[in-house]
């Protein structure tokens, strides 16, 4: 089951082992909140000092730019769609850095970096079952609505280029998508309405720059990206969960 099948999505024997170590991991996470306990490091929670209405300019810009780099490459006479979603990315990675440097440079993390790698693996696999079981019984309901599930044509023009595909989908998006959407319009929403609506808002905005066909999958995936931020205090652990599953993603695709 890959989060961008061709097919319709389903969990099959393949998958087994990481559904069933991810799925009994849950579950100790889920025992040890109701007993008031965290598997994950704790660390402090962000903070963002700039006004929501800057955050939110910041991030149309960065939708904007992303845009028209598309149409730039096309200008510059590049065709291979593979080629024009990296350029795409490397356009945004300048607002990506500009961020970094101007706004979450300055704000110092005391989240330990070495334990939010370890957090991020742990929590991509303690997802994983959830987001695999979302996306399994959407696919089933578009079905019934007579809506056959069709591959991406994301997923069409980059499996052609498997190295086009691992630095958009591993490197790339993960590191951009992390610093824009848990990095700023996380904390900046968390400050106005707390942090459970504040997740469930990064989320929503994370889910609105992907596939409509992936929506409730995606949704899951952003609530349980911006959780673990909030939790260990470190972009650090969001950034390892997203590259670990878009990872996954990307050999489910490549060698499927």
């Amino acid at each position: 089951m890959i989060l961008l099948a061709a097919e319709t999505p389903r969990i099959g024997v393949e998958i087994l082992p990481v559904f069933l170590s991810g799925s009994v991991l849950f579950l100790v996470w889920l025992v040890m909140r109701i007993r008031g306990r965290e598997l994950l490091p704790v660390g402090p929670p962000p903070v963002m000092r700039f006004p929501i209405s800057l955050v939110l300019v910041i991030f149309l810009a960065y939708l904007i730019i992303q845009t028209m780099m598309g149409g730039v490459a096309g200008g510059l006479g590049i065709r291979d769609k593979a080629l024009i979603y990296l350029f795409s990315f490397l356009g945004t990675g300048g607002i990506t850095l500009a961020v970094y440097e101007l706004v979450l440079r300055r704000r110092e993390e005391h989240g330990s970096r070495a334990l939010g790698v370890l957090a991020g693996a742990g929590a991509w696999l303690a997802t994983f079952p959830l987001v695999a079981l979302t996306l399994v019984a959407w696919s089933q309901i578009l079905n019934a609505l007579g809506h056959e599930w069709q591959e991406q044509q994301v997923l069409t023009d980059l499996r052609a280029e498997p190295v086009i595909f691992f630095l958009c989908a591993v490197a790339l998006a993960p590191l951009c998508e992390e610093v824009l959407f848990r990095g700023l319009l996380y904390p900046a929403f968390r400050n106005k309405i707390g942090p459970g609506l504040a997740m469930t808002a990064s989320a929503a905005l994370f889910t609105l720059v992907h596939p409509p066909q992936t929506y409730p999958a995606i949704f899951v995936l952003g609530f349980a990206l911006a959780y673990a931020y909030e939790r260990t205090g470190t972009l650090v652990a969001p950034i390892t969960f997203h590259a670990i599953f878009n990872g996954w993603t990307f050999v489910g695709a490549t060698w499927s």
